[in-house]
């Protein structure tokens, strides 16, 4: 199993908070199992931000996109309604999912992760600026 913590910078525009309380950070967990037509990957993410802790309220919705390179499909991560999950203070489960990456001639898969949230309160909600970031992920060569 490998996995990746990417962190963005962001200022949200939410009274009580500003540039360092709407940066947040994602970790992917994956993991890859080689058959003779490709891959199978089972990616699984977790949310980390600290808004709704900073300005006192609110909550915090995470959402991620997987996107495949070779078959330029866009997959969303699952999470059967626990986004709200708080895994502890600041870290929530995104989701999970089970894909198939085809060879294609490919020999390096690549997928391409997009992420962000949505802060919720009382008065509103927002997102931060920038609303989302994107990471390339380079999974091991197929065999």
């Amino acid at each position: 199993m490998k996995q990746f913590s990417f962190f963005q910078p962001a200022m949200l525009a939410v009274e009580g908070a500003g540039y360092l309380q709407g940066g947040y950070s994602i970790t992917v967990n994956i993991e890859e199992k080689n058959l003779d037509t490709g891959k199978n990957i089972y990616l699984s993410a977790v949310g980390s931000n600290i808004s709704n802790i900073a300005i006192g309220s609110g909550s915090i919705s995470f959402w991620c996109k997987v996107f495949l390179d070779n078959d330029k499909k866009t997959l969303p991560l699952s999470n059967n309604n626990k986004n709200m999950m708080y895994l502890n203070k600041m870290e929530h489960y995104i989701g999970d999912i089970n894909f198939f990456l085809e060879k294609k001639g490919l020999t390096t898969p690549i997928i391409i992760l997009e992420s962000g949230y949505i802060y919720s309160s009382y008065i509103g909600s927002a997102s931060p600026i920038p609303s989302s970031m994107k990471r390339k992920i380079i999974l091991t060569p197929f065999k």
